[in-house]
């Protein structure tokens, strides 16, 4: 293992060598008292040390040990302290020399709290192979430190990453000495091997990226690795690094809750200077702790030194100063730096003793001023003292480095427009220079043109040249360079629409009589009007200047429509533009407004497709329109109307029909035509599926499980042509979910619950990947509660208990940041509620039902506060009132 270990042991607790009875009870109290006078403050200790040292002999050992500490300047990493305690108590180590399984222990490579790692081989023939063995060494077998070595043995045997130090074996020696054997890691921790590379600020973060995926494939398996410090990270000769020591690692599901006893224990086994605030107090912890402690670790790798240094400080005073105090930027950090006890200057160079330890090491430094402002933001984030504040994953911390490395925005920096244009000149300056140029002649162009249509009449030709120049600039800036800004910053777009309305505005008063003008402007007024606040696409959200916008179309075609009614243009223009009043009245709930629009809509739509009957454009838009007035009639409004869904389905139908037969025109299968057709199916299957509950028929439950089957085949078709598509697979996980709630309507309970085991894990992982992602947690909940649901119909009534209590867990956990989805988090409640209500009339062992369905009301009444005549809730609250009764 060269210069380092393969565990870096906690250091306070060393372990207790083979003493007699008298030596043992003088180590215990010696120790006890070191480390409690340890936590206070100097002026205390002496107050201390008079009231428990009584042996004279023990207190002047206790205040030798103090001075060496307070000498080392190391809080809780210095071994001198505890070397002292051994040197006087220890005797000769029982392990070197022993055969321990089929491996010869050869020597010591680390000590510890629980115990020691030794080096161990086994030799056949010209074969040798080199394993680490820890072993938990007797006087440290206490219940929790057992318990804490069984679990790093559980941990590591569900841990198979290139990156992490591998688990080989496990068992107990003769004499019943827990041990485990780990692969053996010959290589020096993180810190020196940059250090001793000289490795520039790329390739350190390049290798800190691998630790990153170990320490995110660890938190996929559930496991919190709690002591992330570069001294656990060893750097093989070849650059691989290898991620050690899970002995305080902990599995999320374990309980986190911790007197104030095991706190301090806990502090003692961690490293405070890499440890996260929320880890110092004691509090339960998350992958949110190990994302700062790596943030320690690249402030290491970046400047050389820790964002903060606790040598002789208390407990208190540590505390205070990581919660408290922000850390320097790296970039404004010396560039002289420490590792353990080394000082780095300009030299690549590790002197090392007569045992092969390291003295003192020496290595140029990266210029502070190469560390920029990306990566500056990029650490810090990661150390925010709040935890919601760093990255919701190891993954999202790897991808912002990615993002940096590749020259994009990163996602710790706040958006700017100008940070973002100039993030964006860096990587594409030709096509820069391009869009400048373009730009600058589109301006150009207006002020030219308006000059020179206004002169005299001898320069009318070559003005109106000019004008179609600035036409076709104006089609290309509002459409062709829109499209490339698609995933721009929102402040481009507002850049885009206020400089195009201004430049629209002024063409539109030089229009009048110019019909070909005229067409063009309307055109150009639906983009803005779009990027402005058109439903169902990216845009500013601003509904009211989209209207205002739309609404200058509009005044511009209804006076050509009236002058010619059959032309085909005009009928296909005023289309657009009622469409675009109708999805904003429909958004808006104004079935009324919509219904008028889309109405109109229709009408001008077959008036076009009938001049051309066969034109794939006159018939997309004709489709389009019946999805649009599908979705409209399957909107509910606050009346106690029901959905007329045999009408939802006509139009959805009639849509399908038209996108499956362009579809069927297509070479490629994956035709947007196909992808089209798949979204219009999988509304048909919601729609049957609606209808199936309001009549209560298996007929249409199967019908909804026919059509979703079909669109799960097509998009699986989809998915696999492109794996890396996360819409594919958002959409796989919608519709299986989809057809498993039909499953279970129908009674097929095996096959809607293989369809949710399936998507329940994938759902977990995205929502753990971001805690403040509501949308994600949400989703999940809506999963947990279905899945109880089908899990209790099916008569598996403890694992439905489970299920459903995971959903309203979370679903009571963010309601109250979630106002505008206070409805979905309502239903979801009260279905939870009645579906627990309903496993206690089965197994009546559990809970009384009678309560359940009280809690059930409680939401269902707080849905008909939102919705008085919603017909499913009031079906639900009569159900309710009479098992009550």
């Amino acid at each position: 293992m060269g210069n380092g270990a393969l565990m870096a042991l906690p250091c306070i607790e060393k372990v207790k060598p083979m003493t007699s009875p008298q030596e043992t009870t003088d180590y215990k109290q010696l120790k006890e008292i070191f480390a409690a006078a340890l936590d206070l403050a100097a002026p205390e200790r002496a107050a201390f040390l008079d009231e428990h040292c009584p042996d004279k002999n023990i207190r002047s050992e206790v205040e030798s040990l103090l001075q060496a500490h307070g000498e080392a300047g190391k809080f809780l990493e210095d071994v001198s302290a505890v070397k002292g305690i051994e040197n006087s108590l220890s005797k000769p180590d029982k392990f070197i020399g022993r055969k321990i399984d089929k491996y010869t222990v050869e020597r010591e490579i680390g000590r510890g709290g629980m115990g020691a790692v030794y080096l161990a081989s086994r030799s056949a023939g010209d074969f040798k192979k080199l394993v680490a063995v820890k072993i938990i060494k007797r006087g440290s077998d206490s219940d929790e430190a057992l318990k804490r070595f069984g679990q790093e043995r559980q941990i590591l045997a569900a841990l198979e990453h290139p990156n992490i130090a591998r688990l080989i074996d496990g068992g107990t020696t003769d004499d019943e000495t827990p041990y485990l054997l780990m692969e053996y890691v010959e290589g020096v921790a993180i810190d020196e091997f940059c250090a001793r590379r000289d490795l520039s600020i790329e390739a350190k973060l390049r290798l800190f990226q691998k630790i990153c995926a170990a320490v995110a494939h660890a938190h996929r398996n559930l496991t919190i690795h709690r002591d992330l410090k570069s001294a656990n990270v060893l750097v093989t000769a070849e650059g691989e690094p290898k991620l050690l020591d899970f002995g305080i690692a902990k599995l999320f599901s374990d309980e986190n809750s911790q007197s104030n006893v095991e706190t301090v224990t806990g502090f003692r086994a961690l490293t405070p200077e890499y440890a996260s605030p929320e880890q110092l107090r004691g509090e339960k912890l998350t992958t949110a702790t190990d994302v700062y402690s790596l943030g320690v670790i690249l402030y290491e790798l970046l400047t050389g030194t820790r964002p903060f240094a606790t040598g002789g400080k208390n407990f208190a005073e540590v505390l205070e100063m990581i919660s408290e105090i922000q850390p320097p930027r790296p970039s404004s950090v010396n560039s002289k730096f420490k590792i353990q006890n080394s000082k780095f200057t300009d030299l690549t160079e590790v002197e090392t003793n007569g045992a092969g330890g390291r003295i003192e090491a020496r290595s140029k430094i990266q210029n502070p001023k190469s560390i920029n402002s990306d990566i500056d933001n990029i650490v810090l984030k990661a150390l925010s003292k709040e935890p919601g504040r760093r990255y919701g994953s190891v993954e999202q911390f790897s991808e912002d480095i990615e993002r940096y490395l590749k020259g994009l925005p990163v996602a710790a920096r706040k958006d700017s427009f100008s940070y973002r244009s100039l993030k964006f000149i860096k990587r594409n300056p030709v096509a820069s220079a391009v869009t400048a140029l373009f730009i600058i002649s589109l301006i150009s162009g207006f002020i030219i043109t308006f000059r020179q249509y206004q002169k005299a009449q001898i320069a009318q030709t070559r003005a109106e040249r000019r004008f179609n120049d600035v036409r076709q600039l104006s089609n290309a800036m509002l459409f062709e360079l829109n499209d490339k800004i698609e995933k721009s910053p929102t402040e481009a777009r507002a850049m885009i629409v206020e400089k195009a309305s201004g430049y629209l505005d002024k063409l539109n008063q030089e229009s009048v009589g110019d019909i070909s003008l005229q067409i063009e402007l309307v055109n150009a007024y639906l983009k803005v009007g779009d990027l402005q606040g058109r439903p169902y696409a990216p845009n500013l959200g601003d509904i009211n200047a989209a209207l205002v916008t739309y609404q200058k179309a509009a005044d511009l075609i209804e006076p050509l429509l009236r002058s010619d009614s059959e032309n085909p243009t005009f009928n296909e223009k005023s289309a657009d533009v009622r469409q675009r009043f109708g999805e904003i009245y429909s958004m808006q709930r104004n079935r009324d407004g919509a219904l008028k629009e889309f109405t109109e809509v229709m009408r001008l739509r077959e008036k076009v497709k009938s001049l051309d009957p066969q034109n794939p454009d006159y018939l997309r838009e004709e489709a389009d329109a019946e999805i649009r007035m599908g979705d409209l009639l399957e909107l509910e409004d606050d009346s106690s109307e029901i959905v007329d869904y045999p009408a939802v389905i006509e139009h959805y139908e009639r849509a399908f029909a038209v996108f499956e037969d362009l579809a069927e025109r297509q070479t490629a299968f994956n035709s947007k035509e196909r992808f089209t057709a798949a979204s219009v199916e999988q509304r048909i299957g919601l729609a049957f599926n609606l209808y199936a509950r309001l009549t209560d028929s298996q007929e249409k439950h199967r019908e909804a499980v026919k059509r979703y089957s079909h669109v799960l085949a097509t998009i699986e078709k989809f998915a696999a042509a492109e794996p890396d598509n996360l819409t594919y697979r958002r959409i796989l996980i919608g519709v299986r979910g989809s057809i498993a709630e039909a499953q279970t309507n129908i009674g097929n309970y095996s096959e809607a619950l293989e369809n949710y085991r399936q998507i329940e894990s994938v759902m977990e992982q995205t929502a753990a990947a971001d805690n403040s992602n509501i949308e994600a947690r949400l989703n999940l909940a809506l999963l947990y509660v279905s899945y109880g649901e089908a899990l209790g119909k099916a008569g598996r009534v403890p694992p439905a208990v489970e299920k459903l209590h995971r959903g309203i867990k979370i679903s009571e956990s963010i309601l109250p940041g979630a106002e505008t989805r206070k409805v979905e988090i309502y239903a979801n409640l009260m279905d939870a509620y009645f579906s627990l209500g309903e496993d206690a009339e089965i197994d009546k062992s559990f809970a009384d039902s009678t309560a359940y369905y009280r809690k059930s009301l409680d939401y269902c009444e707080k849905l008909l506060s939102e919705n008085p005549h919603h017909w499913e809730t009031l079906q639900k609250k009569a159900l309710l009132l009479a098992k009550i009764k």
